[in-house]
């Protein structure tokens, strides 16, 4: 199966909150399979992140090599390299991934499957 990769769109991003048990504007979550996930914060959030998100793996952007790219690109670039680090060049994502996110994720080489059903049942 696909990793699956979240970038929430907003503090209310309904998959992200039920993936990681962590509502939260900005982050980056990654479930390379069962078991094996990191959620990648900022330092405001890492240790909010820790108390409260279910995620195995919790890292500090500048642990998990987070370069400014501008909008989109930087955290599409950082699961990019991630997934390849881990074997990886294609992923699921929600329907609720920002079109940006998307584009730049496929930008960065990786095949990107949008999976409408993500967490149904």
């Amino acid at each position: 199966m696909k990793p699956i990769v979240l970038i929430p769109g907003g503090e209310g991003d309904a998959d992200f909150t039920y993936a990681t048990g962590f509502a939260v504007e900005t982050a980056l979550y990654i479930r390379f399979g069962e078991g094996d996930d990191v959620l990648v914060t900022s330092p405001l959030e890492i240790e909010r992140a820790r108390a409260q998100s279910t995620a195995g793996r919790h890292l500090l952007l500048e642990e998990a090599g987070y370069e400014d790219n501008g909008p989109f690109v930087s955290y599409a670039r950082l699961a990019a390299r991630m997934l390849r680090e881990k074997g990886h060049d294609s992923a699921r994502v929600s329907p609720r991934l920002q079109a940006g996110y998307l584009e730049a994720l496929r930008a960065a080489g990786l095949e990107v499957e949008v999976e409408l059903g993500l967490f149904e049942a």
